[in-house]
């Protein structure tokens, strides 16, 4: 939060632009989850355009490649940490779901989306005003 006060943008600690070259960290997947929890932080704080930037980040980094694991700890935080009126993030975690269908078909997804009333519930929604489904 801090460094997107100074400088309008942050960073993940491991990206090499950021870090020193003796501090850098193995990258791997892209920052799903650092950005869920971004959003979170500037809707606590109120700051509009870092919550904006954290669902451009998320949408860019969800695009690239990923693991599984990654974007489920990271639909998790989206709805947990945000409330359900708060749709920004929870919005691109169903556009993402919707993009990559094949999800739903593996069993750690069918049981965060039974956890998960909200998000089976956006789901439903979602492909019901595309009209995949009723």
């Amino acid at each position: 939060m801090i460094q997107y006060l100074y400088l309008l943008d942050y960073k993940p600690a491991h990206d090499p632009s950021f870090q020193l070259a003796e501090s850098k960290q193995n990258a791997s997947a892209p920052d799903l989850l650092l950005h869920t929890k971004v959003y979170a932080i500037a809707d606590n704080y109120a700051i509009a355009g870092l919550k904006a930037l954290a669902v451009v980040k998320f949408k860019s980094s969800a695009g690239e490649a990923w693991n599984i694991k990654d974007f489920l700890d990271a639909a998790i935080e989206a709805y947990s940490s945000t409330v359900e009126t708060d749709r920004d993030m929870r919005n691109a975690v169903v556009q993402m779901f919707a993009r990559r269908k094949e999800l739903l078909e593996l069993d750690e997804v069918k049981n965060l989306v039974r956890k998960l009333d909200q998000l089976a519930y956006d789901l439903l929604l979602h492909f019901h005003n595309e009209r995949r489904i009723l």
